[in-house]
């Protein structure tokens, strides 16, 4: 792998408030807050924060100049090749200027980022076709190969584009041994690359199989240890693909579009064996019946199932292979993640099977969002087993949020039976030993006709504390957070006046003329009020704005988890209960 130099900022610059090495800290600290999010600014915009530092003063410049780590992640948004202004299929005339704007701007940070190791993102990548006008072909063709010069340094890809041509190319130039001519007449086609690649992300390509990348990886690329893929493949195909990343200790599978015989059962005789494997998450559409046979994963500890459906089969037929994965991993498992936006899939029974076979006896995190989920799950988990024990006894967190568009029907009397229940618990066999108790618990829960008022919510908090101190339950490092859902209705674009009903906005609509309603829109939307007790103190938290909840998300990296991609980026509500978010406690 390509290192860096160490990086010293120049000894000649003296800030009288700060001494050089503090704003260098603060400089790169500020870098990876900025690039950790999938929403981060490409090299682009005006307003990278890395471009904000060097143009502060001439002291900051020189700093930030001096820090090639500022300048090593790439992420190149490539200029729409068709007019947005235009619902026609016209191209934009603009765009051979804006992408060799773009080559320019690159090859800038490629400069400033040295010889430091780099993570490269390449977004809305459209070649024009053969028909077009072969300037917007020599401007794209520039580009790539400025891009691809630089690949032996690449640490990390991220690759979501649209254009089929361009996916193949981009995939050929994966392989571990040259490519002679390469399918796009004119492009520069270089030796093996990607040596040093340890994250690898392709999502959205169209037109592009898993079968593009069978030959690509080999021995040759033991360095890998990240791989997510959201393309088209068959059950061989995954299994060819992985054999050849013995390394992979995070793996993600997304399958939206089901090829013929993806479901049926895979009848090979080979086996992935993944032995660093640590995570693997499944999205879109389950694996074979029988994909828990294929997998020989010692080190595995965490699963998520990301917008998993059942595809119009029966419920319980594709609730059965996940089953036996459970079976066949369950016990290895600290933690298990399940989130969707379309359908409870499993379903809440599915799941209260699975704990109370004890398929999941390590279980820590049990993370439930963007679903509805039922009383009787938080009922299971607050019973003791015929040992005499709780049910998962190392769960130390628990989230069940049903997100932004969906309903919840846990009962606010279940939220807090099962709080007491596994915070107050010291159980074991016949009586004996303890129980680990919850460290951070959110559970969205039904809301009242009438809406708690912020001292009604207090006063249950500070009632819950009182007996959990009763108790000998100690709450320092505890943080417990139930939401209440608030259902209002209301109109909009007229008179200020309430509507009870959905349904009665034709009636407001045809009132009286004398009323001057010109239109009249109901809006029937989902509001949330929390009680919040951390570490022993109880604050109410006030109903945020959408664009504050969205802020308020804690990123993937910091909860551990993928991202996710968990749920509906353009969902505010969805995203308040894609991960817990840390609030600012008055």
């Amino acid at each position: 792998m390509s290192t860096a130099p160490p990086s010293s900022p120049p000894i000649n610059l003296i800030n009288d408030i700060l001494p050089v090495e503090a704003i260098a800290h603060i400089f790169s600290h500020l870098h990876s807050s900025s690039t950790s999010s999938q929403n981060s600014l490409p090299i682009s915009s005006k307003r990278h924060p890395s471009d904000a530092l060097a143009q502060a003063c001439s002291d900051w410049r020189e700093i930030a100049l001096s820090m090639p780590e500022l300048w090593s992640d790439i992420k190149v948004y490539l200029p729409n090749l068709f007019d947005t202004n235009n619902k026609a299929k016209v191209l934009n005339e603009a765009y051979p200027r804006q992408v060799k704007a773009l080559k320019k701007r690159t090859e800038l940070w490629l400069e400033r980022s040295k010889f430091h190791p780099l993570r490269m993102t390449i977004m809305n990548a459209n070649r024009p076709e053969p028909s077009d006008s072969s300037s917007f072909e020599d401007a794209l063709d520039s580009l790539w190969s400025v891009l691809v010069a630089t690949s032996p340094r690449w640490v990390e890809l991220d690759v979501a584009i649209t254009d089929p041509e361009v996916g193949r190319w981009i995939l050929y130039q994966l392989r571990s041994t040259p490519v002679r001519g390469g399918s796009i007449a004119g492009l520069l086609t270089p030796p093996a690359i990607l040596s040093n690649l340890a994250s690898l992300r392709i999502g959205g390509v169209r037109g592009v199989e898993l079968g593009h990348f069978t030959p690509m990886v080999g021995p040759n690329w033991p360095s890998l240890r990240n791989l997510e893929l959201n393309v088209k493949g068959s059950i061989y195909q995954v299994v060819s693909l992985l054999q050849g990343c013995s390394n992979l200790v995070s793996l993600a599978l997304t399958q939206r579009h089901r090829p013929n015989g993806w479901m049926r059962p895979y009848s090979g005789e080979k086996v992935i064996h993944l032995p660093r494997l640590e995570s693997i998450a499944f999205v879109g559409t389950l694996l074979a019946p029988n994909c828990h046979e294929m997998f020989d994963l010692p080190m595995l500890h965490s699963c998520a199932l990301i917008n998993v459906t059942h595809g119009g089969y029966p419920v319980r037929e594709m609730e059965a292979p996940l089953a036996k994965w459970m079976e066949r991993f369950g016990s290895q498992l600290t933690e298990f993640r399940i989130s969707g936006t379309t359908s409870a899939f499993p379903s809440t029974w599915w799941i209260m099977g699975m704990i109370k076979d004890n398929l999941v006896p390590n279980l820590k995190r049990l993370i439930l969002t963007g679903r509805t989920d039922y009383d009787a799950l938080l009922l299971r988990l607050a019973r003791l087993d015929a040992n005499g024990s709780l049910y998962c006894p190392n769960l130390d967190t628990f989230i069940s949020a049903p997100g932004g568009c969906g309903d919840t029907w846990m009962s606010e009397q279940s939220a807090f039976s099962f709080l007491r229940s596994r915070l107050g618990a010291s159980v074991g066999p016949e009586g004996g030993g303890s129980v680990a108790r919850l460290r951070y618990v959110r559970i969205g829960v039904k809301g009242m006709k009438e809406p708690y008022s912020d001292e009604e919510l207090e006063m249950k908090g500070l009632e819950l504390v009182k007996e959990l101190r009763a108790k000998g339950v100690d709450l320092q490092g505890v943080t417990l957070k139930i939401t209440y859902m608030i259902r209002a209705s209301f109109a909009v674009g007229g008179p200020r006046r309430r509507v009870r009903r959905v349904e009665d906005a034709d009636e407001v609509a045809n009132h009286n003329a004398n009323t001057r309603v010109l239109k009249v829109e109901v809006d029937t939307s989902r509001l949330w009020k929390t009680l919040i007790v951390n570490d022993g103190e109880v604050f109410i938290r006030p109903l945020p704005s959408p664009k504050e909840r969205c802020a308020e998300v804690l990123p993937a990296a910091e909860e551990g988890g993928e991202e996710e991609t968990e749920g509906s980026d353009d969902d505010c509500d969805g995203m308040e209960f894609a991960l817990p978010y840390r609030t600012r406690l008055v």
